[in-house]
């Protein structure tokens, strides 16, 4: 039985687009296109939202049965009037669409705005050749890490993470190196409430289980407030 996946995509908005404001044309165009994708085989909820470090990328991650029926969706014709449509509304070449498989799956905890008003979304890059105990020794980390920081916090809403299925992810902010990519959605009160917590003391005697995670090519973090949306079929 294949592994459910959550699709990891960032879409560059073209400028002058309000993509999110469903009174604009735009607006419609993302949410009709949004409402098609749900109505596809094995794909369940997305989750949406901006950037706030940078509103020029929009985040979506949807929640498939496997990769294959994300794949399958994209070889259809229905997909390919989509990407006509969104060509005037994204710069196609500076989008990612990948997958992780995160634990626990679903990730709406963390991801629905209605549960985690933001998430901070953690990204891990590592060597593409990466083997199974070398991952193992990253999920140590990361495990480590949510009990002697993130659980002491009130404010910390829920937490999901897993491996990328690709090996061949951009290093965001180092795009000629590539690797495999660990993501954590990370659900927080508010952004307000992360920034807070980064200043604690169990923040700051914790965090080094992170920076020093073993064969770590590069760590960021950004936030997102992700509205859901949940297939009717």
């Amino acid at each position: 039985m294949a592994n459910k996946v959550t699709e990891f995509a960032c879409y560059a908005i073209r400028p002058g687009f309000n993509v999110l404001d469903e009174t604009t044309n735009e607006g419609q165009t993302i949410a009709r296109i949004i409402d098609s994708v749900l109505n596809q085989p094995g794909a369940h909820r997305v989750y949406y939202g901006m950037e706030v470090e940078d509103p020029s990328h929009m985040w979506l991650f949807l929640d498939w049965d496997s990769r294959d029926d994300h794949d399958k969706y994209r070889e259809s014709g229905t997909h390919q009037e989509a990407i006509k449509e969104l060509l005037p509304l994204f710069d196609f070449s500076k989008s990612l669409i990948k997958h992780v498989a995160p634990q626990p799956y679903p990730p709406r905890q963390a991801l629905d705005n209605s549960n985690s008003p933001i998430t901070e979304v953690l990204y891990a890059f590592f060597p593409a050749d990466i083997d199974a105990s070398g991952k193992d020794a990253v999920v140590a980390r990361i495990d480590e890490f949510v009990e002697r920081a993130l659980k002491t916090c009130p404010d910390f809403r829920g937490i999901s993470y897993g491996w990328s299925l690709e090996d061949d992810i951009p290093v965001r902010g180092d795009e000629e190196k590539q690797g495999v990519m660990l993501a954590a959605f990370i659900g927080w009160q508010s952004l307000e409430a992360h920034m807070k917590f980064r200043d604690t003391q169990q923040f700051k005697d914790s965090i080094g289980l992170l920076r020093t995670m073993p064969s770590l090519i590069k760590m960021g973090v950004f936030h997102v407030s992700c509205t859901s949306k949940v297939a009717s079929k």
